[in-house]
């Protein structure tokens, strides 16, 4: 690996673990019931018009910039996968980290700014936009709660009702104190002439130098959380796991130039200095619930490992390949509407050991060789549904539909004649075409 590349992953490493532990604290005031109650308190000095500055600006620092930067540089990658494809199609993250770096770029030092008069059409714009986004971030996370209540059977309609109107009290504060923030600065500048002085921080040098300093951290958590290892890194690291590739593809009778494209896509386009920090640590929480008595799985259920696969998956291959298991340990798999005939998993083996634990699957699935064979192993078993299912067909040359199924998961893969492909179906299909993967893998 290059010595810029090094840096970029050593500054990753660092600032995920600073966002996470942030976002640890903020779980835990929202779990207290803390963010509710500072709620409470802006509304009433709001309302009540009084000025209490320190206060407003430390509640703009954490929830106009520390959270959003939690939030796009942590936690809306684990949610991508929950959310419709209208939400996916829309460049959400981009206009967030645009509008977070332009709002505060003009807090800090736009004070120089402030007596143009044609400035402040620009400021209302900019604060319109950011409530704009706000509003369609939480409606979009909104919508999710039905998708992360579905990966979560067994739950009481009782407690889920209970759980959900405390996860939204809890949790809404995260969005309302920005949106009640801005829309006071609108307020008081259309109200008060002058009040607009009051939306920057600074004046000066000293504004200059915190505008640079709080710049020099979004653009560098900007550049880390969009970058990307180069193609010949991508095909280095698929090419020095070329034997387990092979050896895994062999075992569940699958092409390894397959499992070998996936490898590549997952490296090449997923893969963030953010990633190996997020995992170890979502991991290392998702594991203190062993029994999944807390039901962390919907939050914690991140993609893992070399080919990016995520531990509920692997346990719902665990359960197809022994037909059950320690209901505890398997809580979070989902119910499936399709099983495989026994003749033809009795053969498999998984990558960990029969009825392992939580610990068992994650430990598998962080671990590259036994990575790429729970890969292959997913593989097999999409190809023996769609072989054995009255409506299916066989896909075992068809890279980009076992790429697809490979990324949407097992409840939602349904058996047809002429099936379409995903966006990550199509670069699977494309990197198993390129000439050097099948020179290797052939």
């Amino acid at each position: 690996m290059t010595a810029p590349n090094d840096l970029v992953q050593a500054l990753g490493t660092f600032l995920a673990e600073a966002y996470i532990a942030l976002g640890v604290w903020l779980a835990l005031f929202a779990a207290w019931g803390v963010h509710l109650c500072l709620l409470a308190v802006l509304l009433y000095i709001v309302v009540r018009r009084k000025r209490a500055r320190i206060f407003r600006v430390v509640c703009e620092v954490i929830y106009g910039l520390l959270n959003p930067l939690v939030y796009l540089t942590a936690l809306r990658p684990g949610f991508i996968s929950y959310e419709a494809a209208f939400w996916r199609a829309l460049p959400l993250q981009t206009i967030g980290w645009l509008l977070l770096a332009f709002v505060w770029a003009l807090r800090l030092a736009g004070a120089p700014q402030a007596e143009r008069r044609q400035f402040a059409p620009v400021r209302r714009m900019v604060l319109w936009a950011a409530l704009t986004c706000i509003v369609l971030f939480g409606i979009k996370d909104l919508l999710l709660i039905p998708q992360l209540q579905a990966s979560r059977p067994g739950a009481s309609i009782g407690t889920t009702a209970l759980e959900l109107a405390w996860l939204m009290a809890a949790l809404a504060p995260l969005y309302l104190i920005p949106v009640v923030l801005i829309a006071d600065f609108l307020r008081t500048e259309s109200e008060t002439p002058g009040a607009a002085s009051r939306f920057f921080l600074l004046r000066g040098t000293p504004a200059r130098i915190m505008g640079l300093a709080v710049g020099t951290l979004a653009i560098l958590s900007f550049v880390v959380a969009i970058w990307r290892p180069s193609d010949e890194a991508a095909r280095r690291t698929t090419l020095a796991h070329h034997d387990a590739i092979v050896a895994a593809a062999s075992e569940y009778g699958v092409d390894p130039a397959v499992v070998a494209a996936i490898a590549y896509v997952t490296q090449r386009y997923q893969i963030t200095p953010f990633r190996g920090t997020i995992e170890r640590l979502a991991m290392a929480i998702w594991l203190w619930d062993p029994q999944s008595n807390f039901f962390l799985g919907p939050g914690l259920n991140i993609s893992i490992g070399l080919t990016q696969i995520k531990p509920v998956t692997a346990q719902t291959a665990a359960t197809l390949v022994h037909r059950g298991g320690d209901m505890k340990t398997v809580r979070e798999v989902p119910a499936l509407s399709w099983s495989l005939p026994k003749e033809l998993t009795a053969p498999l083996q998984t990558p960990w050991k029969a009825g392992g634990d939580k610990a068992d699957v994650v430990a598998a699935l962080l671990d590259d060789r036994t990575n790429l064979k729970a890969c292959a192993l997913i593989l097999a078993l999409y190809q023996m549904q769609w072989q054995t299912d009255a409506h299916g067909s066989t896909i075992r040359d068809r890279p980009d539909i076992l790429g697809t199924l490979f990324q949407i998961g097992f409840e939602r893969s349904q058996p047809k004649a002429s099936p379409h492909s995903n966006a990550f179906g199509r670069q699977v299909q494309q990197v198993h075409d390129r000439s050097w993967l099948q020179e290797a893998f052939r």
